[in-house]
């Protein structure tokens, strides 16, 4: 359960448990995005950036988004992530590369905002 400043909190059949990120960034307990991956890893979008965390321990932070207030992350396959933040900035993420995407022939009301994947595997952005 992702909550707007009070961080992450799981549920392990009895109760309810915090789930610590490795941040100590204003903003960092206000979670935009909770997903979780094909591995049941949980990747938390934050207004202080991108983490991962197993919330049987803490939180990590993800090299490269850290301080990015992150809006969306969507897993296209197996280890590559799509990640979008506040400002439209789109990327992908595999293997700790970070690739980022151009949508700059967009105008600023246009700008990626969400994600998903298809049956088909398609991506819409």
């Amino acid at each position: 359960m992702g909550t707007n400043g009070d961080g992450v909190f799981w549920y392990d059949g009895t109760q309810f448990l915090f789930c610590e990120t490795d941040s100590e960034e204003s903003g960092s307990s206000t979670v935009n995005e909770l997903m979780i991956d094909t591995q049941e890893r949980v990747w938390i979008g934050t207004k202080a950036g991108l983490f991962l965390a197993d919330c049987s321990k803490t939180a990590k932070s993800v090299a490269g988004f850290e301080g990015l207030n992150i809006k969306d992350v969507t897993e296209i396959s197996k280890e590559k992530m799509l990640v979008i933040e506040k400002d439209g900035t789109t990327s992908f993420l595999e293997d700790g590369r970070i690739q980022k995407l151009d949508f700059s022939q967009l105008d600023a009301q246009n700008k990626p905002r969400c994600c998903g994947i298809g049956t088909d595997h398609s991506i819409y952005i």
